[in-house]
């Protein structure tokens, strides 16, 4: 990335603050639409990546749906674009309004992931005298090497039900006149990058399809999830899309389903880089800090997950200095306020730039006021290279708004 850019618009728009790259999208959107483009597929975006009502005008115009898991989210899908056509909605705990809510805007899909859901939904859609278009998500137990908390297929784990479990559902179910069974879901985890797990989760799905169809239920979709893995700056080995669209081509070979992807890191994660500003340097012994504006209120995946981002630092006034081994910290109270440990970077002064990149997705989505500290804000980098405010900076009464004294 250009530093001149990074300096003019941490000059604009303050820090910390989030920069997003509209031809890293566009380029991820064309590469997921090319690997399925033989395929009856559909790409719903999914919005917990990253929700600014910008970037979902911008996947929409592109001709994405999304994947969305909570009323407020299906609010911002509407805000931003007007159409439900698209949408499924996932997640373990839809409450009876939200489950209404969606019924009432129309939407695709609703990814069923518990008996009781079932009947919350079959029962909502009986009081407003529709048919509810559900599908069962399928726990396919299969186990991913990614951190735990982003590992969603095993039967330890809270989503989805046991194949034999939604079978037996359906069989108490298929003739309730208020559910309309149009589709089967899994979803096994994040950032994958080996084919083959997808693979055995996507074949069990087919047959579990094929089951269901052979009891009379109408399935046309295969929610196949998300979970593609990216590189983050080259750290990951990301997924093969030409041996990941040859699988699916031969899996789905002779078949007549719908295919849907639910991706948001895949799509947004490398586009996105959060920029923040160096407050201090200091050494504990023979540790050395770089204190930066932004804390892990801003970004929370490296105290979280112990995720990896690239970090770059950018002098200020240019030239070289030497290297140090440093940790990149942020100014929250917490010993895990941390971007990035024992990197080796030129040496750091106040006020120099410090670009951590790959912070496109669960950066701003996951960010909150701890600390008391403001929101930042965010901006969209177009292709022809016009910057946009996207989310003005949060102001100081904005975080105390709805309190009372």
């Amino acid at each position: 990335m250009s530093t001149q850019l990074f300096e003019k618009i941490a000059k604009d728009y303050g820090t910390p603050l989030y920069i997003y790259f509209e031809a890293q999208i566009n380029k991820q959107i064309a590469a997921l639409k090319l690997a399925v483009a033989e395929l009856p597929c559909s790409i719903c975006y999914a919005v917990k990546a990253n929700s600014n009502l910008n970037l979902l005008r911008h996947f929409y115009e592109r001709g994405c749906g999304f994947d969305i898991v909570s009323e407020g989210e299906l609010r911002r899908v509407i805000h931003a674009c007007g159409d439900t056509s698209k949408v499924v909605f996932s997640g373990v705990g839809k409450s009876p309004s939200e489950i209404e809510f969606a019924l009432r805007s129309k939407i695709k899909l609703i990814n069923v992931e518990s008996a009781q859901e079932l009947s919350v939904i079959a029962e909502t859609a009986s009081n407003l005298g529709v048919k509810a278009p559900v599908a069962f998500r399928i726990n396919p137990d299969i186990s991913v090497d990614v951190h735990p908390y982003i590992a969603t297929g095993m039967r330890s784990s809270k989503f989805g039900l046991p194949a034999e479990e939604a079978l037996a559902l359906w069989e108490g179910a298929k003739r309730d006149p208020a559910l309309e069974l149009i589709g089967v879901d899994c979803h096994i985890g994040s950032q994958i990058s080996d084919v083959e797990p997808l693979k055995s989760a996507y074949s069990q799905l087919i047959e579990v399809a094929g089951e269901f169809r052979s009891r009379a239920a109408p399935i046309k979709v295969l929610d196949f999830g998300g979970g593609l893995g990216v590189s983050f700056s080259g750290h990951y080995q990301p997924l093969d899309l030409q041996k990941f669209s040859q699988m699916l081509k031969d899996l789905h070979n002779g078949l007549d389903y719908e295919i849907i992807f639910e991706p948001g890191k895949f799509l947004i994660a490398e586009a996105g880089v959060l920029l923040t500003r160096v407050v201090y340097t200091k050494q504990n012994g023979e540790h050395k800090f770089v204190i930066v504006d932004g804390g892990m209120n801003d970004l929370i995946r490296p105290s979280l997950y112990d995720a990896f981002h690239h970090v770059e630092l950018i002098p200020g006034g240019g030239g070289t200095r030497e290297l140090d081994t440093v940790d990149i910290v942020g100014p929250v109270c917490e010993s895990g306020c941390y971007f990035a440990k024992r990197r080796v970077l030129p040496r750091a002064n106040p006020g120099d730039l410090v670009a951590i990149y790959d912070s496109g997705a669960y950066g701003f989505s996951m960010a909150s006021n701890y600390n008391s500290r403001p929101l930042p804000a965010e901006v969209l980098v177009r292709e022809d290279g016009t910057v946009q405010l996207i989310r003005k900076r949060q102001e100081a009464q904005d975080m105390w708004r709805e309190e009372l004294l």
